[in-house]
C-alpha cells in the first residue's frame, strides 16, 4: 500500500505524480484497461489519467472529477459516464463517477481504454496509438474529503500545516492490463525468466522486442505496421547468397537499381558487408582485383577469383565481368603491353619487357614487327601498313582483315568511312510476341514502369518465341552497319523442382524477305536476366537457310530492308514469364559528327555512278527513277526536274505542260510536249477579252489549232 499525504503534495507543487511504481519494466504495451484500488481512505477526487512513450511528452487517457461541474471548470471536458460509447477510438472524457465519498475505504476505479470503441471490433491504427505506453502516471490534483471545499489541494489561505498532514491518498492496488504492442507482427509474445521482460514472437520476417523492423535480410522494401487487412510481410533482399543482412535505401528504389528475388528491378534493398569478394548492391560484382568468369552464376558459392594480371605492364584491374562484352579476367595494359594478362607487347609494339613502338600502324599490322618490316593484314597495304586497299576502307585494330571491304550495292568500288554522327533508337513502344514463322502473334502485357512481360501460357508453352520490334526499329538500316543492337531482358522460372532446364536458341534474328540470319546460340544455366549485345558485322551472323556463316552482301542485302528484328524471349522449360526492358539500336545520322563526338566510321559512304544516290548506292539520285533494277532518267520531256524514284510520276510540270510524264498540255494550250513548249490558244486573240474558247486541239504537223468550244454566235477555227 502507498499512502501519499498533503504535506508532501503541498511541498512538490499543484499535483502529486504517481509514476514510477507503474512503469512495467519500460516497454511499449497496448494497454487495454487500469484498476486502481483504494485503501484506508477514498478515492482520490480530481485526477488525470495519463501515458507517454518518453517519459517526457505525457497524453491524457482519461479526467476525473468530483462533480460533473468541475469536469467543464476544471478540465474543459463535457462530463460523460464511464458505461457510455465513445465517439471515436482516441477520444477523452471525463467522468464523476469515480470519485465519490463512498465507499470511504477500498474503493475501486475501473477504465477501460478499449471497450465501447469504434475500434474494439476492427481494429484501427488510431486506436492502436491510443492506447500504446511506455509509462503510465497518475495526476493526483484534488482530494476527496467530507469538506472538499476545505481540503482543495494546494490552497494558501489556511496556516494549519497540520490539518493538511491528517489527509492522505492511500493506493493499495494498481492493475494494467493489456498485451505486449507488436506492431501488427505477431500472436504472442514470452517473458524472459531472467529479466523478466516480455518479447513477441515475430512473425512476417519482421524482428526487435516489438517486430517494429525487418529482419536483416528482408529490407528490400521499408517496414510497415501490419494490419487486419495487410500483413505487410517484410520482403528479402536478392544478396545472390553472399550477405546476412540488407538495408532499404529510398534513393536505390527511385532508381531502381535493386534486383528483388524475382529479377524485376523493385524495391531498394542495399547488401551490406558482401562475402566472398563480392560486393555491389545486391552483391552482384566482384571486389576490385577479383573477376567472376563467364558462365559462372553471381549465385555460386565462389563466383570471384583473384585477378592474375603482370604488375609491370598492368593498369588498374582486369575486366570483373562479361556485361561490358569483354573477357573477365582479361587484363587492362599499359601501352605497348598485349595479351590476357599483359605478359607480352601489344601488337605494334617490341622488345618485350621494354615493348617500344613499332614503326608500323598497328591497326594494319598483322602479327609482331621483330623481322624489322610491316606485315600489312588482308586489306592494307602501304610501308607502314597505314591506308586501306582500293575497294576497302575504314581502318581499325578490331577487324582481322584491317579494312572493310566497300558494299556500295556492287556498283562502286571506291568508298570512305560516312564521318556521321551516331544515334540510338530506343523505344519500348509496339513490341509484340511472336514465334520464327511469325504466324503466331500475342500483345504482351505492359507494365507501370514501361516494360513489357508475356506469360509463357500466352504463347502455349512453346518451346521458342521472340520480342518482335516495332516499325521504328525496321526498313532501310544499312546505316547501323557495324554498329550494336542491345537488348536487356528477364524472366522467371517455376519455384521448386519442376523438372525443367535452360534451353539453347538464337539471341537475335534479322530478316528481310526470304533471308533471315540469326545471331548467337547460348543457353544461360543460372542467369535470370541477361544483357545481349549483337553487332551487325556478317562475321557474327549465321544464315539460317544454310547454316552458314554470312558475308558482307548478304548482311548488307538484309540491312538494306530489315522486315523483321526478333529478340529471343525463352531461355527455360520450366518458364512462367519473360520481360523486355530495354533495346537499343546504333544508327548513323544525317549530321556530320561534332568534335569529340562518336562517328559511324564503320559505315560506308560511296562515290555512285551517275544516276545513284545514298550511303551505300541505294537509292536513285535526283532526277531518276528505278526501273527493273537501273536508276533510269526521269521521263518527263524535259518538262520537270524530277520524278517519283518509284513510280516515275514527274514532279512539278513546267512549260504548260501537265500528265504523269508532261506529256500534255494544259487546257487552253497547243503543241507537242515532245518536240518543245505549249503554246497558249488565241480564240482568235490571246487576251480574255478575245479569247472565246477555253480550250483547243492541234491540227496536222502542230503548227495550227482549232477552238473546240466557241460559244453560240461565233464559228470559225479559231472563233474568228
Amino acid at each position: 500500500m502507498q499512502l501519499l499525504a498533503i504535506g508532501e503534495l503541498n511541498s512538490g507543487g499543484s499535483s502529486l505524480l504517481l509514476e514510477r511504481l507503474l512503469q512495467a519494466v519500460y516497454r511499449v504495451f497496448q494497454v487495454a484497461y487500469i484498476i486502481v484500488k483504494s485503501a484506508i481512505s477514498p478515492r482520490p477526487g480530481n485526477w488525470i489519467l495519463e501515458r507517454s512513450l518518453d517519459d517526457v511528452n505525457y497524453k491524457p487517457w482519461q479526467y476525473y472529477a468530483i462533480t460533473d461541474e468541475e469536469c467543464i471548470s476544471r478540465y474543459g471536458i463535457e462530463p460523460k459516464s464511464a458505461q457510455g460509447a465513445f465517439s471515436s477510438d482516441t477520444e477523452v472524457t471525463c467522468t464523476s463517477e469515480f470519485s465519490k465519498i463512498h465507499p470511504l475505504e477500498d474503493g475501486e476505479i475501473h477504465t477501460s481504454l478499449v471497450k465501447a470503441r469504434p475500434g474494439a471490433l476492427i481494429p484501427s491504427e488510431e486506436l492502436r496509438n491510443f492506447t500504446r505506453a511506455r509509462y503510465v502516471r497518475l495526476r493526483l490534483q484534488k482530494i476527496r474529503t467530507l469538506n472538499a471545499d476545505l481540503m482543495t489541494a494546494g490552497g494558501s489561505d489556511d496556516n494549519d500545516d497540520t490539518l493538511y498532514r491528517r489527509f492522505f491518498y492511500s493506493i493499495r492496488d494498481i492493475s494494467i492490463g493489456g498485451m505486449c504492442d507488436c506492431n501488427g507482427h505477431a500472436a504472442d509474445c514470452t517473458e524472459n525468466p531472467n529479466r523478466k521482460l516480455l518479447k513477441c514472437k515475430c512473425e512476417h520476417n519482421t524482428c526487435g522486442p516489438s517486430c517494429s523492423e525487418c529482419c536483416p535480410m528482408f529490407n528490400q522494401y521499408p517496414w510497415k505496421c501490419g494490419t487486419s487487412k495487410e500483413a505487410a510481410v517484410c520482403q528479402p533482399c536478392n544478396c545472390h547468397g553472399h550477405a546476412r543482412s540488407c538495408t532499404y535505401d529510398s534513393s536505390i528504389a527511385k532508381e531502381k537499381r535493386s534486383l528483388d528475388i524475382h529479377g524485376k528491378y523493385s524495391g531498394g534493398g542495399v547488401c551490406q558487408n558482401c562475402s566472398d569478394f563480392t560486393t555491389g548492391i545486391n552483391c552482384e560484382k566482384c571486389l576490385p582485383g577479383y573477376f567472376r568468369p563467364s558462365g559462372v552464376s553471381p549465385t555460386d558459392k565462389t563466383p570471384c577469383f583473384k585477378c592474375n594480371c603482370n604488375p609491370l605492364g598492368t593498369i588498374g584491374q582486369c575486366i570483373s565481368d562479361d556485361s561490358g562484352g569483354l573477357v573477365p579476367g582479361s587484363c587492362r595494359c599499359k601501352e605497348g603491353f598485349g595479351g590476357i594478362f599483359c605478359e607480352q607487347c601489344a601488337q605494334g609494339y617490341r622488345n618485350y619487357p621494354n615493348c617500344e613502338p613499332c614503326p608500323c600502324d598497328p591497326d594494319g599490322t598483322e602479327g609482331s614487327c621483330d623481322e624489322g618490316f610491316c606485315k600489312c593484314k588482308k586489306n592494307v597495304e602501304g610501308e607502314r601498313c597505314d591506308r586501306c586497299k582500293s575497294g576497302f576502307f575504314n581502318l581499325e585494330a578490331r577487324n582481322p582483315n584491317g579494312c572493310t571491304k566497300c558494299f556500295c550495292s556492287n556498283l562502286s568500288k571506291e568508298c570512305s568511312s560516312s564521318g556521321s554522327a551516331l544515334r540510338k533508337i530506343s523505344s519500348l513502344g509496339g513490341w509484340l510476341v511472336t514465334d520464327l514463322t511469325g504466324e503466331r502473334v500475342q500483345k504482351p502485357f505492359i507494365e507501370e514502369d514501361g516494360h513489357y512481360t508475356i506469360a509463357d501460357d500466352d504463347m502455349d508453352n512453346m518451346d521458342h518465341y521472340f520480342w518482335s520490334a516495332p516499325r521504328r526499329y525496321l526498313g532501310k538500316r544499312i546505316a547501323s552497319y557495324g554498329e550494336n543492337l542491345t537488348a536487356r531482358v528477364s524472366w522467371i522460372r517455376g519455384r521448386g523442382d519442376t523438372g525443367g532446364k535452360p534451353n539453347m536458341a538464337y539471341d537475335f534474328v534479322i530478316e528481310s524477305n526470304e533471308t533471315r540470319l540469326a545471331f548467337g546460340v547460348h543457353y544461360y544455366p543460372d542467369d535470370d536476366n541477361v544483357t545481349l549485345i549483337a553487332p551487325l558485322l556478317e562475321d557474327l551472323w549465321t544464315d539460317m537457310a544454310t547454316g552458314e556463316v554470312a558475308d558482307r552482301d548478304k548482311m548488307m542485302t538484309v540491312l538494306m530492308n530489315l522486315t523483321r528484328i526478333l529478340i529471343r524471349a525463352k531461355y527455360h522449360t520450366s518458364q512462367i514469364e519473360a520481360s523486355l526492358h530495354l533495346v537499343d539500336l546504333l544508327t548513323c545520322s544525317n549530321e556530320p559528327a561534332k568534335p569529340g563526338e562518336s562517328t559511324a566510321a564503320g559505315v560506308e559512304r560511296c562515290q555512285c555512278p551517275k544516276g545513284r544516290a545514298g550511303l551505300s548506292c541505294e537509292d536513285c539520285d535526283y532526277g531518276h527513277v528505278m526501273r527493273l533494277g537501273q536508276c533510269e532518267p526521269c521521263d518527263c520531256n524535259g518538262h520537270a526536274r524530277s520524278c517519283d524514284p518509284d513510280t516515275g510520276i514527274c514532279y512539278e510540270c513546267e512549260h504548260n505542260t501537265a500528265g504523269a510524264q508532261c506529256s500534255e498540255c494544259l487546257q487552253g494550250y497547243f503543241g507537242n510536249p515532245a518536240l518543245g513548249s505549249c503554246k497558249r490558244c488565241a480564240c482568235p486573240l490571246e487576251n480574255a477579252s478575245n479569247n472565246f474558247s477555253p480550250s483547243c486541239m492541234i491540227l496536222g504537223n502542230g503548227d495550227d489549232y482549232v477552238c473546240t468550244e466557241c460559244p453560240p454566235g461565233y464559228e470559225g477555227i479559231h472563233c474568228e
